[in-house]
This record gives C-alpha cells, structure tokens and sequence, in this order.
C-alpha cells in the first residue's frame, strides 16, 4: 500500500512538473515577445520624434525667411500677404515649437503690444507679448534645455548662439535654431555625476573655437569643429573657486576670467599661461587695496583690448589696464561707504557688466535693481595705481525700470540701445545716448520668460538677440524700430 501511494504521488507531482515547466516556457515566450513589441514601438516613437523635430526645424528656418522677406518687400513698398493656414496648424508668430499658448504667469495679465496687427478672431496665441510704440519684436526660436540656461552669447560673425547649461554647452545654427554642425554639443566629462554649471561662454575672435567657464574652476577651450577640448587654463594658477564670468578680446590674445575666489585673471590664448591675477593677494603688485572684497560675478574688455572691467558682489566696478596688470580706477564706492550711506555707484552687488562698442562707456547691472552708465573715456589717464585709482569716471545715467535684480546688459551692434535681463522676468530696451540723469521708462519691454532672465546677447552683424533664463529656455529674437 505504501509503495503504490509513493507511485501515485511521483506520478501526480510529475505532472504537476510537467504542467510548471510547460506554464514557464509559455510565460517566457510571451514575455519575449511583449519586450520586443516594447522595444519596437520604442523605436517608431524615437523615429517619429525625430520627424517631428526635423520637420518643426526646417518649418521655422523658412517661415523666419519668409518673414525676412516680407520685412525687405514692406520697406520697398511692397505689400506681400499671405493665406491663413490650414486650420490646426501654426502661423507665423507662435513659438518655434508649435505649442498652444500657456497660462499668464501667476495669473498675471498680458502685457499690451502684440507683435500682429490682424483682427482678433486671427490672432495666433502666444507665451511672450512686449510693450513698445516704436519698436517691433518676433520670436524666432524657442531652445528647451534640461536645466537652466546659465548664459548665453552670439559668436562674432553671427553664425553660432553657445548655451551654457549644467555639464553642457550647447552650439546652435543662430538662422535655423537648430544644433550646429557637425558638433552641437560639448560636454564636460567629470569624474562624478556631481552638477558643474557652465556659468559663462563667448568664442575666440576667430570664432574657431568656444570658450567656457564653469564651477569645477577652469576655463576651457573647445574646438567647434571637433569638439574637442584644446587648452584647459587652471590648476595652480588658476582660480581656487568657481567661475562666474569670461571674455575673449577682439585681437585673439586674451582670455579674462572672473571667480568667486574675489580674482580675475588674464590668460594668454596662445601660450596658456596666466599674465596677470588681479585682485586678492595679488592686487599688492597692481595697487595695494584696490582688488575686489567680494566674488567677481562679470568681466568685459573693451573693444581695443586695452582695459578690462570687473563687476564685483562687493557693489564696485573695477578697471584695469589688460597690458601690464596696472589698477586704473573704481566705479562706486561699495562696501567702503557706511550701511545705507552710499554717495555714488550700486548699492547692491554688481551682476554684469558690457563696454559699448566704441569702448567709451560701460554700463553695468546691478541687485539693487538698477543699471548705470559711465564714462570711462579718460580712465586710463586718471588711473595710476594708488589706492583710490585716481578720480573716478563719471556715472552719466541711470535706468530705474525694472522691479527686480539686474542680471545682464549688453548693447547693440552700432551702441544706440542698451538691453538688459532681469529677475522680474522682462527684457528692457534703452537709449544710452538719450542723456543724463535717472530714466525709469524703457523704450521696449517684453515679457518674454516663465523664469528670470539669466543672460542676454546681441548679435554683432544684425538686430538679433538671444536670452537665457531659469525656465531653462534660451530664445533667439528679432527686432524692427520704426
């Protein structure tokens, strides 16, 4: 009795095997197959998104042409219209994107001054509006990031728009608003995945080569046609914090970078070597006392390469003489002044700083919500080195218009307009050449950012400009003034 039970028993639990074994085979082929369809409707997703991003780029390319020419045909007199589109697709003022209008900011209202005069059953929707009676704005390519766009610059033939994001610097096709080719991407390869933002970019005067900033403390100059990395400047003599600021000059030899480590150092583009630190420990060789008492936030060098001006936390900016190091002169008296006693320049941290084209005035941007205009033409004769610089160039105007911090200025090409970047989200246009004096009413507002506005650039061959923001967007811009 008990064997036969044994037998019964063997023989029901290889059944039961056989039944698990044939119920796993079936599981694991189906299995297979629910990965593969996974995998193959990934691909279709993957092919399709390209599609549609190849298909939304050269759509906006021609479309921006086809504005272009309605622009040269209405200056000639010639009036150009064209038929609506079909319904569901995009006309020509929308975003590069194609997407539908978002919500006012924080239930905040359109600003007035659309860029279309056509009736409003027509209107296109729009993220962006702007306030001008002279000037007109268009949006010609919206740039999503994954993180916040730290800066942005044009290079000097107009060509290329470089982004500087967390690890990244993107390149683009400023016409088309597409990555640049054959490299449009340059990243910085860290050991870790630790964040190092790339807080500042700007090209070779060549516009061979891109130049980035960042937090893990070194400049680096990448080839644009390879991408590949040609010089690293840091290490002992570079900076000992992270870099906040950089320009190239217009001659190709020089390279200045601004740190929090309160330093700016000049770097010779050929040989790689540091000419000068200015500030910190080192300002005792360039005028004892006179280096920043704070992280410098901007750098810029003038036009004929000859003075370099760094923008300071500590409220100041400062001047410099880019051949031999020399102290020239302090913009503000800062932290220097009794709290809440300041007798001239910012009375808050300076966040940008920008010669104008001719190198006779700089402007500079500031936390107390303003920015400034100074004469600088004499600076180099009433410098000299000594603690106080000499007599200091003169503040000429200052704009009031913006409700919050000032990030970032920059002039036009020919330098009839100064535009800055702020917190409260607008860009302004200005007149510098309108007087002295306070201003409060800009010549152009727009409302074109859902964050700040980190950074701004103007192109130095056409009336384009490009913006950076924290709502990790870069936008290229064109404007008209009537």
């Amino acid at each position: 009795m008990l064997v036969y039970l044994r037998l019964t028993f063997s023989a029901e639990y290889e059944a039961m095997n056989h039944e698990f074994s044939v119920y796993k085979t079936q599981r694991d082929d189906y299995e297979q197959k629910l990965e593969g369809q996974l995998k193959e409707m990934a691909a279709i997703q993957g092919a399709l998104k390209q599609l549609e991003q190849s298909h939304t780029a050269y759509r906006t390319y021609y479309e921006a042409e086809i504005s272009r020419m309605q622009a040269e045909a209405a200056a000639k007199g010639v009036n150009i219209a064209l038929s609506p589109p079909p319904a569901g697709g995009r006309m020509i003022g929308m975003d590069s994107a194609g997407q539908a209008a978002k919500r006012p900011r924080e239930g905040e209202a359109a600003a007035a001054g659309g860029v279309d005069k056509m009736p409003r059953t027509q209107e296109p929707q729009k993220d962006w509006s702007y306030t001008s009676e002279s000037m007109k704005v268009n949006l010609m390519h919206s740039l999503q990031h994954s993180s916040i766009v730290c800066c942005v610059k044009f290079s000097g033939d107009g060509r290329y728009v470089a982004a500087g994001c967390n690890r990244v610097a993107y390149l683009y096709d400023a016409a088309a608003g597409v990555a640049a080719q054959p490299v449009g991407q340059f990243t910085d390869q860290r050991p870790t995945e630790q964040d190092s933002y790339i807080r500042s970019v700007c090209f070779t005067a060549d516009n061979q080569s891109l130049i980035t900033g960042a937090e893990d403390k070194t400049v680096k100059v990448w080839d644009i046609a390879s991408g590949r990395i040609k010089h690293t400047y840091g290490g002992e003599t570079g900076h000992k914090l992270d870099i906040y600021s950089l320009d190239a000059s217009s001659d190709g030899r020089l390279i200045a970078s601004g740190s929090g480590d309160k330093t700016v150092k000049l770097w010779n583009i050929a040989g790689g070597d540091c000419l000068h630190t200015l500030g910190g420990e080192a300002a005792a060789g360039s005028g004892q006392g006179t280096g920043p008492t704070d992280g410098v936030t901007s750098v810029s060098i003038s036009p004929d390469g000859r003075t370099l001006a760094a923008g300071s936390l500590d409220k100041v900016v400062r001047l410099w003489d880019t051949t031999t190091g020399q102290f020239l002169a302090k913009l503000g008296d800062g932290d220097s002044a009794a709290a809440g006693q300041h007798t001239s320049g910012h009375g808050d941290s300076v966040y940008s700083v920008a010669f104008s084209p001719d190198g006779q005035t700089l402007a500079s941007g500031s936390l107390d919500n303003s920015i400034m205009l100074w004469d600088v033409s004499q600076a180099r004769q009433s410098g000299g080195g000594s603690s106080s610089g000499g007599s200091s160039p003169a503040m000429v105007t200052k704009f009031t218009g913006h409700t919050d911090f000032v990030l970032s200025v920059a002039f036009s090409v020919d330098g009839s307009l100064l535009m800055s970047g702020s917190k409260d989200r607008t860009v302004q246009f200005w007149e510098p050449r309108a007087g002295s004096g306070s201003v409060d009413s800009s010549k152009l507002s727009l409302n074109g950012h859902e964050n700040s506005v980190i950074s701004i650039g103007h192109s130095s061959v056409n009336k384009t400009f490009v913006t950076g923001s924290g709502d990790r967007q870069a936008r290229i811009w064109s404007y008209t003034e009537e």
